[in-house]
């Protein structure tokens, strides 16, 4: 066992109940969030939507999710082609930080 075990496993009773919107749910960092979070969070609320329901370069697409508050927001979304990401670094800085 890892010292970050022992760490996060100490950190898991104050998480539970809390809800959660992971951005990017179609992509697999979103999905491995949402499956630790399920597997050690038993009460936690998770929306996890993709980029149809939530399309995180329009603050418009927002507005669904107003009314949800989660208490803590997993930003999985982004570009992951990685060629495109290195010609078109404004863009995909833009895309996936700001």
């Amino acid at each position: 066992m890892f010292a970050e075990d022992i760490t996060f496993k100490q950190h898991i009773p104050n998480l539970e109940g809390k809800s959660f919107l992971i951005t990017g749910g179609s992509g697999k960092l979103a999905f491995a969030f949402s499956s630790a979070i399920k597997h050690y969070l038993r009460s936690a609320s998770i929306e996890i939507p993709n980029k149809v329901d939530l399309n995180i370069e329009h603050l418009n697409s927002f507005k669904k999710y107003s009314n949800y508050r989660p208490d803590f927001i997993l930003h999985c979304g982004a570009h992951v082609n990685a060629d495109f990401c290195e010609t078109n670094f404004f863009e995909a800085r833009q895309n996936i930080v700001e």
